[in-house]
């Protein structure tokens, strides 16, 4: 109903939403855009689409009903993408998918302009935004794909109908809305079998789970692993100072150096599983190398620092699973090299019924891993610093009493590792220490 249009994007924010861009009235558990149409029209939109009755005057804005806006806002980009008919990289996973992302975008810039979503714009709502973002300057999408619950990846394959399929990895993390890792292997899955004969499927080889989820996929399987017969063998992984990483690919019978800025060892192999994109694309080896060592990081993803006492500061506060914590622990201890170590980790959100013991068994790996200490708040702190032992620990409940204790002890020369889930909102401990002024100036 109302004028005839044409969009110049698509937004479902009436706060950001620009003239000339349609608003999508997306009703949450938490909010409910249809409240917000008369703002949306305020600012310029040029039509809504809702799925209620609204109270708002439309001149000459078209005015679209359907049954469900977050299923038409899917439908709309899917149509958008197919429009432009490019490559499309879909990256999903427990551990690694947005790193993994911004490794092949870096890397598919070798060969062409390069879409992808940013930030964590990863579900329903974000992985069609980021589709609209894409345009016919670019050469290749690349779309990380997240999800809480069974369908959600299926739903996101739909919308996106990706060339390329990779699961990087699949651990504990989600139990909540899913169960078991048997289940979030299958929820993964639904990427690969998503995939048609004309796709590729990016597997790795080294991850049992992944790997399993992909049997049964109609794709061509590109594998990567440190086994010989794999499409992509990475193998003799090392570090080059603190914060550079390199590992030896065998391609096609050819031999090539992987380099990596980075301090994690399975950021490299994040580097490796995008070159089976790459490989799977077809396309030469030697300008996406060269692409990913001049690449740069991702912000609070084991992002190191050193403050202006001397501390140096680890961040990965951007979120945390069990896997990815395990990761970050081994980081710390490696690149410390024998100077003081201090882990401050924050709980670990959504992993379910055994949420407990998956704290208590990170807290023994960090003991057995001989961490100098450990600072943890949430709910799950006191089990935590009960499983490590020792004198040098401290638990509390809110983060506001441990940036306190935390700026009093840390020296210069300690490695400092801050790490949790995003609710958890562990970047204050960043900021707190990235200010801590000098010792003697105190």
């Amino acid at each position: 109903r109302g004028g005839d249009s044409v969009c110049k994007g698509v937004s479902t924010d009436s706060r950001t939403i620009q003239s000339g861009e349609l608003f999508v009235a997306i009703a949450g558990e938490q909010f409910n855009g249809h409240q917000y149409v008369t703002d949306a029209l305020g600012r310029g939109c040029c039509g809504c689409l809702i799925h209620e009755e609204v109270d708002a005057v439309f001149d000459k804005q078209v005015q679209v009903s359907v049954s469900n806006t977050l299923k038409a806002l899917g439908d709309l980009a899917h149509a958008h993408l197919q429009k432009l008919a490019l490559p499309v990289i879909a990256v999903t996973g427990s551990n690694g998918k947005t790193g993994t992302k911004e490794i092949i975008a870096n890397a598919l810039s070798a060969y062409g302009s390069v879409s992808r979503n940013p930030g964590n714009f990863n579900n329903l709502i974000g992985v069609p935004i980021s589709a609209f973002a894409v345009d016919d300057s670019h050469d290749y999408a690349v779309l990380e794909m997240g999800m809480n619950q069974p369908g959600e990846i299926a739903r996101l394959a739909e919308i996106a109908a990706p060339k390329v399929g990779l699961v990087t990895s699949v651990a504990c993390a989600h139990l909540e809305g899913l169960g078991s890792i048997e289940d979030v292997a299958r929820a993964k899955g639904e990427l690969y079998q998503s995939l048609d004969s004309d796709s590729v499927a990016v597997v790795n080889q080294n991850d049992n789970w992944a790997a399993s989820a992909a049997v049964g996929t109609k794709a061509r399987i590109v594998n990567v692993g440190t086994q010989s017969d794999a499409d992509v063998v990475c193998q003799a992984i090392r570090r080059k100072g603190v914060a550079g990483l390199m590992a030896t690919l065998h391609i096609d019978g050819k031999t090539y150096d992987l380099n990596l800025r980075g301090l994690g060892r399975h950021e490299i192999w994040n580097a490796a599983l995008a070159m089976g994109v790459v490989v799977g694309l077809g396309l030469d080896p030697e300008p996406a190398l060269l692409a990913i060592e001049q690449g740069s990081g991702i912000g609070s993803r084991l992002q190191w620092t050193v403050n202006n006492a001397g501390v140096n500061i680890i961040d990965d506060s951007y979120n945390a699973n069990p896997g990815s914590t395990v990761a970050a622990l081994d980081t710390l201890v490696e690149v410390a090299a024998g100077a003081r170590t201090i882990a401050v980790l924050g709980d670990m959100l959504e992993l379910g019924p055994d949420a407990a013991k998956m704290h208590r068994d990170v807290a023994y790996y960090a003991a057995d891993l001989d961490v100098d200490m450990l600072f943890c708040v949430g709910e799950f702190s006191g089990q935590m610093v009960q499983a490590f032992g020792g004198d040098e620990v401290l638990a509390v409940s809110d983060c506001s009493e441990l940036l306190e204790v935390l700026k009093e002890t840390v020296q210069s020369g300690d490695w400092v590792l801050i790490k949790g889930s995003r609710g958890m909102r562990m970047e204050r401990a960043v900021a707190a220490l990235s200010d801590t002024s000098k010792p003697e100036d105190n």
